[in-house]
């Protein structure tokens, strides 16, 4: 090996798991054999070494491994060089090492040496007093490289079985470290991640297979579960209702179609009748055997009940007359007692008349009005006396209402005189402004011729 004189020296070697720092060695050689580090076949090893120049010089670095022990550095991928470095204090001059898969197994040395303005070689004997540089040997032990590890794919699902929309979690399970992940979901629709753990949603019914590929630096590894996810699709479900346009106060039964079990927004039971109190939609949640569910609306409105007025020509009437009843409010009307709503009739007796209003809507309502019929008084026509001779007086007097008026010019309770028989008819009228009539007949009795 080299031994320099100058003052140009290694400063420290990196190499695996040495890192050795050193100085200048007195005379240009350090023997670190006792310091070692572990290689595999066929891996390769990132070498650092650290040089001072001494000032502005080049110097030049090499690295020999004796691979196959034979005690030289001569054989073929035995020298490893690291090129020159220029006026550094703590330059670091690297290369990769790439240990033969056919080095012999065991211990062996690894030479460092570095030589200003020149190659040093492994063992030059030639240098003189004016070559300066160093020379550190180090051992290495060569091992069998680790056989590959490459990954075994494993994978678990949050769930087998869901409904259309719903989403699964998948966790890797793989073993052997890998490094990458290739997921493949097939069936009716592809999905595909590149993430350790994905999650996927499943939007289209069907039977699903999952692959995963698991990689690393040894290789790869795929696991396929066929038709592991079954995706159900959800209920095609109905909202139905006996009516969809109901009058205020009737009541309306919904129901739901399609699915296994309902429940309605609004406080309503399925099947169950109940009085809307307004315009409304309802939604109904169905959930079937695969424990899916899907929502279906229905709106049901709520129509108002009509104003109705029940009128009357008059609601004061005397037995005989005629009153005309009339609806007010809706589109049609009925009334009770066979009255035809518009058409006059006289009643017998006071009543009270029911008419029911029925709007476009077919909504109806009802109302009322009472018609009172006051009985005719019972008239008496009265005479101070019945027959009279001609000329004499004779007083007629109503009797059994209120106010009396009789024909030919006669004045109730008024005596006049009468010319002539003659029949007399008093009209009677009321405290209700009902009135009758009576009669009386005068006898008048002509005077004798004397």
């Amino acid at each position: 090996y080299y031994v320099g004189t100058g003052s140009e020296y290694i400063t420290n070697v990196a190499f695996n798991t040495i890192n050795n720092p050193s100085g200048d060695a007195p005379n240009g050689y350090t023997d670190f054999t006792n310091i070692e580090t572990d290689v595999d076949q066929g891996n390769a090893y990132q070498l650092d070494v650290t040089i001072n120049t001494a000032g502005n010089f080049t110097d030049h670095c090499q690295a020999f491994f004796d691979w196959n022990h034979d005690g030289d550095f001569a054989d073929p991928n035995e020298m490893v060089d690291l090129g020159d470095i220029t006026n550094a204090t703590n330059g670091v001059l690297s290369a990769t090492v790439n240990v033969p898969a056919g080095a012999t197994l065991g211990s062996t040395r690894m030479r460092i040496t570095i030589e200003y303005d020149n190659n040093p070689g492994a063992c030059n004997s030639d240098h003189t007093s004016a070559n300066w540089g160093e020379t550190e040997d180090y051992t290495i032990n060569i091992q069998s490289a680790a056989p590959p590890t490459p990954p075994v794919a494993n994978f678990s699902a949050g769930a087998t079985s869901i409904c259309e929309g719903e989403s699964i979690s998948f966790s890797d399970l793989s073993t052997n470290t890998p490094t990458s992940w290739a997921w493949s979901v097939t069936g009716p629709t592809t999905l595909t991640s590149t993430v350790q753990n994905p999650a996927f949603a499943f939007t289209t019914p069907g039977t699903y297979s999952v692959e995963l590929t698991a990689t690393n630096a040894d290789g790869s590894d795929t696991y396929t579960a066929s038709n592991l996810i079954t995706v159900n699709g959800l209920p095609t479900v109905t909202a139905n209702a006996t009516t969809t346009a109901v009058c205020d106060g009737e009541s309306v039964t919904l129901t739901g179609g399609g699915a296994s079990t309902y429940s309605w927004n609004n406080g309503v039971n399925d099947g169950v009748s109940f009085v809307p109190t307004a315009t409304q939609t309802y939604t109904v949640t169905g959930t079937d055997g695969n424990n899916c569910e899907n929502t279906a609306q229905v709106s049901v409105t709520v129509n108002p009940l009509p104003t109705v007025s029940a009128n009357a020509t008059t609601t004061e009437l005397c037995e005989g007359q005629n009153v005309t009843l009339t609806g007010g409010g809706a589109s049609t009307y009925s009334w009770n007692n066979g009255v035809n709503d518009g058409v006059a009739f006289a009643p017998t007796t006071s009543q009270t008349y029911t008419v029911t209003g029925r709007d476009a809507t077919n909504c109806e309502n009802t109302a009322q009005v009472t018609v009172n019929v006051n009985a005719l008084p019972n008239v008496t026509a009265n005479a101070s006396n019945t027959t009279v001779c001609e000329g004499e007086a004779v007083t007629l007097t109503g009797g059994g209402a209120s106010t009396y008026t009789w024909n030919n010019g006669v004045s109730n309770g008024t005596p006049f005189n009468a010319t002539t028989t003659a029949t007399y008819t008093v009209t009677g009228t009321d405290g209700s402004n009902c009135s009758n009539t009576a009669q009386i007949t005068i006898n008048v009795n002509p005077l004798p011729t004397v």
